[in-house]
């Protein structure tokens, strides 16, 4: 009998965080679209929600960081995501930091290891 490997589970590129705490986040699949204020917005692709586990160890990344002293300046990668690390008690909290639209990556359990999110002026 062959054993199957476990498989990850693509990033979703957009999603729009609908509830989050510090072990689970509720997201919608979303996309970025031309708008006139800010140039861009993000919207929903679909109404349905998922909730998804935080793996332990997670990563989170802003462009301007999760808390007021945090912040260093713009830190962006290529693809507009941050790169200013967090903490995941920052982050989730929402006691400062609101995410705009960011990407989700996941382990081969379906646990969120990553939530990169966008700048959004």
């Amino acid at each position: 009998m062959g054993t199957t490997a476990a498989r990850t589970l693509p990033p979703v590129g957009v999603a729009l965080i609908r509830r989050m705490d510090n072990t689970s986040i509720t997201w919608a699949p979303a996309r970025i679209v031309p708008a006139e204020s800010n140039n861009t917005t993000a919207e929903p692709t679909s109404e349905v929600t998922t909730t998804t586990r935080i793996a332990a160890g997670a990563a989170f990344r802003t462009p301007l960081g999760c808390t007021p002293n945090s912040a260093s300046g713009l830190r962006l990668d290529g693809n507009g995501l941050g790169l200013v690390p967090c903490t995941r008690q920052d982050f989730t909290s929402g006691s400062y930091y609101s995410p705009y639209a960011p990407m989700l990556t996941f382990d081969s359990r379906g646990e969120i290891t990553e939530v990169a999110d966008r700048y959004h002026p």
